[in-house]
């Protein structure tokens, strides 16, 4: 039996990691869902103007800083009163209410919510600079160790859910990447139309500053090749990089295909788009040697030790290697295909709704 409808709840940014799940569940489903999209940061509200899907909905502004965001979480419940009213609503007219962020709203008393979790690091690596909105993550991840229905993204939050005490197992179904990476034309006009230097070898980072990024590690070992070597961030601006912020799958894919190597050194991962959308692109990847990538990547990377040294040796293979890691890969694809997610992720509501 399937869904009336879903009700797809996004907190973040539609250029999050979050936010392309979002955007991912929403093509999945076509004409079956709207999207929701709540602003706990007033700060963040620009990133909400294109690239989004639905409605958005800001929560209260209180100024610069982590005030307004502290604030709309903690209260959300009143902030976002009359949302929450309509997902009553939704609800017994039998639609799903699906929230994609766990660790960002607070737990809604009906029994059929379904939530995805993308990873624990909080748990295991507090990073946050807000000490309140720290101990706020945490209350509500040990609100779902008893939660029924949760979907995570590979099986190493799933594993990671397990350790720290979860009641009921999660399913896990991966996370899909869209149409939009793949292989394209001319590298040098590619490289033109983007403002980048033409006879350099491009290493690319897309992430945001986030200690575990390993972003230190990124700028030292680019900077170590030597001048022949520029870097290129989408996302956090490193010194002496050539930075993008927010930008379309469009645009992204252009750089992906204008760069020769995607280094993502990361100390730990949910899931982690950008080797994934990288591959799709046809752009070899060097990343960590880490739990989540040997599941996700397998053979498809280089995968190495995530220190200077590790990275330097890990581009240089890439670039000798060519395309072989890509070959080695080739139904890398279809495992995160929209077709194979819509699939599972359809057989999950129907589970859902089967147990109301």
């Amino acid at each position: 039996m399937t869904p009336a409808g879903v009700l797809i709840v996004c907190p973040d940014s539609p250029y999050s990691g979050v936010g392309r799940y979002t955007k991912s569940l929403s093509e999945a489903l076509c004409s079956h869902s709207e999207v929701l999209y709540l602003v706990f940061s007033s700060s963040m509200s620009p990133l909400y103007e294109k690239n989004h899907l639905g409605k958005i909905v800001p929560g209260v502004s209180l100024g610069a800083g982590p005030l307004d965001s502290l604030f709309n979480q903690y209260f959300s419940q009143f902030v976002f009163y009359r949302e929450f009213s309509r997902m009553a609503e939704l609800r017994r007219g039998g639609w799903i209410i699906h929230f994609t962020n766990g660790i960002k709203l607070p737990m809604l008393n009906y029994h059929d919510k379904v939530v995805t979790i993308h990873d624990v690091i909080p748990y295991k690596r507090p990073e946050h600079p807000h000490q309140s909105l720290q101990r706020h993550i945490f209350r509500l991840l040990k609100l779902y160790k008893h939660y029924s229905n949760v979907i995570v993204d590979s099986n190493h939050v799933k594993k990671d859910m397990e350790a720290i005490g979860f009641d009921v197992t999660p399913t896990v179904v991966y996370p899909c990447v869209s149409r939009q990476f793949k292989p394209l034309g001319d590298k040098v006009q590619l490289r033109r139309q983007l403002g980048l230097p033409l006879k350099k070898s491009l290493i690319l980072s897309v992430a945001p500053n986030v200690p575990r990024k390993n972003l230190k590690v990124v700028r030292e070992a680019v900077g170590a090749l030597g001048t022949d070597f520029s870097l290129v961030s989408v996302g956090a601006s490193i010194p002496g990089a050539f930075t993008f912020k927010a930008v379309s799958d469009e645009v992204l894919n252009r750089i992906y295909n204008a760069c020769d190597v995607l280094l993502f050194p990361s100390l730990d991962e949910g899931f982690g788009y950008p080797p994934i959308e990288a591959y799709s692109a046809g752009l070899p990847v060097v990343a960590s040697d880490i739990e989540i990538f040997q599941e996700t990547l397998g053979n498809s990377a280089i995968l190495v030790e995530p220190t200077v040294n590790g990275c330097i040796r890990g581009i240089k293979d890439a670039l000798a290697c060519g395309q072989y890691p890509l070959r080695k890969g080739a139904a890398l694809p279809r495992k995160y295909s929209p077709e194979e997610f819509a699939q599972n992720i359809r057989a999950f509501y129907e589970n859902v709704v089967a147990k109301r």
